[in-house]
């Protein structure tokens, strides 16, 4: 799959829920004050096409926004590419892209526990940060987190996949 195919398949989840129906963990980061808070993501949410608003309690803009305003929008046009997730520096989109595409919970909570007990021994909870703001530190925690995520792994079963279900199939697996 591509990028555009990859969208088409979960485009018409709700924008703030699991596929199974439960609250996504990277809106948790955002309503917490974790991970990306400025730039990025929220500037086009905010420009001429789109006039959204910042609402971290609602956690807005959301992640499905931010996966289709990077990989979809005609500004940015990369819809027919390959995915290329293992290279994004989000960790709120890193984490949505894991919890679509149905990763283990009790991972996805290992990531989330591991983000927000390393911003607070750093004192970054609800500081401003842009997307690269973990490759910025000593020992790459970004690394660790992506890691932690499988999303190099995840970023090769969608490519190599047909099927939505069978991304899901495949990304079971994962441990």
């Amino acid at each position: 799959m591509n990028n555009l195919e990859f969208w088409n398949a979960i485009k018409n989840f709700d924008e703030h829920k699991k596929p199974d129906g439960n609250e996504l963990k990277c809106d948790k980061l955002v309503k917490e004050g974790f991970g990306q808070t400025k730039n990025g993501y929220f500037e086009t949410a905010c420009g001429k096409s789109y006039n959204k608003q910042v609402i971290r309690e609602k956690a807005e803009p959301s992640q499905q926004f931010h996966f289709f305003s990077y990989y979809i929008d005609t500004e940015t046009n990369r819809s027919k590419e390959n995915p290329s997730y293992a290279r994004l520096k989000c960790p709120q989109l890193i984490m949505y892209i894991a919890e679509m595409v149905g990763l283990d919970a009790e991972i996805v909570d290992k990531a989330f526990n591991f983000l927000k007990d390393f911003e607070k021994k750093r004192g970054l909870k609800e500081t401003e940060k842009g997307a690269t703001y973990l490759e910025n530190i000593e020992g790459n925690p970004s690394e660790v987190f992506k890691l932690i995520l499988h999303i190099s792994d995840i970023q090769k079963i969608i490519t190599e996949s047909s099927s939505y279900e069978e991304i899901v199939e495949e990304v079971s697996r994962l441990k």
